[in-house]
């Protein structure tokens, strides 16, 4: 099975599952669905229709998340903002900051 990860206007093709993908991403990475995985720190925001969650990254980009997953990606969300995760004096996103102050 082939996945491919836009990455700075290119697509890396990988030869591995998104299972395996998503297995070694670190914890700032979620699957929203079956076809993608999307870095939280770069979501700005998100928003509810009736049962639906779609997520809104910096690019403009738009995500759905699966009713499956609505849950996980709360208490994951819930949980990098009270790790101050979005604060840009994260040193683990420092990286991250940077890219969202260059677009």
């Amino acid at each position: 099975m082939w996945s491919f990860l836009p990455v700075q206007r290119k697509k890396i093709y990988l030869e591995i599952s998104l299972l395996e993908l998503e297995k070694q991403l670190p914890l700032f990475f979620f699957r929203c669905n079956r076809s993608s995985i999307v870095n939280l720190l770069f979501v700005n925001i998100y928003e509810t229709k009736k049962k639906n969650y779609i997520l809104h990254t910096v690019s403009g980009k738009k995500f759905p998340v699966s009713l499956r997953n609505r849950k996980t990606f709360k208490s994951k969300f819930l949980y990098l903002k009270q790790h101050d995760f979005y604060s840009e004096n994260c040193i683990m996103c420092k990286r991250a900051w940077v890219g969202k102050l260059n677009n």
